[in-house]
């Protein structure tokens, strides 16, 4: 069995700065979100939940010049339009997504919306309850 040579910086592309700070040129096999299409939202929620960690999702901000998405499914796809927050101290997070799409379900469609989780208060699990946020 072959072994590995460990590297001294964090990847291949990365030129260090100073102390732990790397730079590196664009590496374009990175999907990076539409900073166009680019939404921040604070959210309010009760004071006893501060300190915990929040994870939200939202749909896609584009289904190939399309103003909705035909499934759940497809506009989902993979969570991509997603991210980690957490609540403050006055019970307020913020949340940055692309700005999403509407979605049908068998014939109805939804509007753009946001979807997030709590951390349980020792920080070790997702809360199985999930709540919405309507742009």
């Amino acid at each position: 069995m072959r072994t590995l040579k460990k590297s001294k910086k964090p990847c291949q592309t990365c030129k260090k700065i100073k102390g732990d700070i790397y730079s590196s040129e664009w590496e374009n096999y990175v999907k990076m979100p539409n900073i166009k299409k680019y939404y921040k939202k604070k959210v309010k929620i009760d004071k006893k939940y501060a300190g915990r960690k929040v994870f939200y999702w939202a749909a896609g901000s584009s289904n190939k010049g399309k103003k909705s998405f035909k499934s759940f499914r497809k506009a989902y796809n993979k969570y991509y339009n997603s991210g980690l927050s957490e609540v403050d101290k006055n019970g307020y997070f913020i949340i940055y997504v692309n700005r999403p799409l509407p979605y049908q379900v068998k014939g109805v469609l939804y509007k753009p919306h946001i979807h997030y989780a709590l951390g349980d208060k020792k920080g070790a699990k997702w809360e199985k309850k999930q709540y919405t946020v309507e742009l």
